[in-house]
């Protein structure tokens, strides 16, 4: 059996200025677990910070910053299978559980896919642009995949002067960070590879490619 369902709704305008879903289903009423689905969803200027009490009480953590999202997701049952379509986020906060900290990012807009089945999934972000803390900057093409114990992640491009200032305001009380902002390195690294053996919980083996260009570093005191 074949269902739609279209659902548009008004929201006050400090929360969202247009929210839209739209749900294709497949299936019969008495064996959910075997329905196929897909589902649009739309969220143009939604507040994350404006987010009501109850869905905030189930996200990993405090969220700030205005989204536009555009996305399909495909279902088969209650597992999400994939996802395509746009995000553009300006001023986002997004909480960083392991540093016990807040990552601050000032624009990113991307076109992304993402597919899994069971402990398999791969995600990529085309026409990536990330500001973290000064203007925007073409990343290109990132591809993040896992699995049940390989790991691999692929960057065009990495703008370093950018990533080392983000990184050292993200932990300031860490010992690293610290030898961040005395090197203050920037230039350019591109087709970044890496590869990390394991099982999520501690890396047996990990490779690391890429190539840099322009490197420079302040000298150490």
């Amino acid at each position: 059996r074949r269902h739609r369902l279209a659902v548009t709704a008004d929201f006050p305008p400090e929360l969202c200025r247009d929210c839209a879903l739209t749900a294709d289903l497949n299936g019969s009423p008495n064996a959910p677990e075997a329905w196929s689905s897909r589902v649009f969803v739309k969220a143009l200027a939604l507040n994350l910070s404006a987010l009501p009490a109850v869905v905030r009480q189930r996200l990993p953590g405090p969220l700030a910053g205005t989204l536009d999202v555009r996305l399909w997701t495909t279902w088969r049952g209650r597992e999400l299978r994939a996802a395509e379509g746009d995000v553009d986020g300006t001023q986002l906060q997004l909480p960083v559980k392991p540093l016990g900290t807040t990552a601050h990012i000032r624009t990113l807009r991307t076109n992304l896919s993402w597919q899994g089945r069971g402990s398999q999934w791969q995600l990529n972000l085309e026409n990536l642009w990330l500001g973290l803390i000064g203007p925007a900057w073409s990343v290109g093409h990132v591809q993040v995949a896992g699995g049940p114990q390989v790991h691999t992640v692929q960057v065009d491009t990495v703008q370093l002067d950018d990533v080392s200032r983000f990184l050292a305001a993200l932990a300031p009380k860490e010992s690293w960070a610290d030898h961040i902002r005395q090197l203050r390195p920037s230039g350019r690294v591109s087709d970044v590879s890496v590869r990390i053996a394991g099982d999520g919980r501690a890396a047996d083996d990990y490779a690391v490619e890429a190539k840099i260009e322009n490197l420079h570093t302040q000298p150490v005191r």
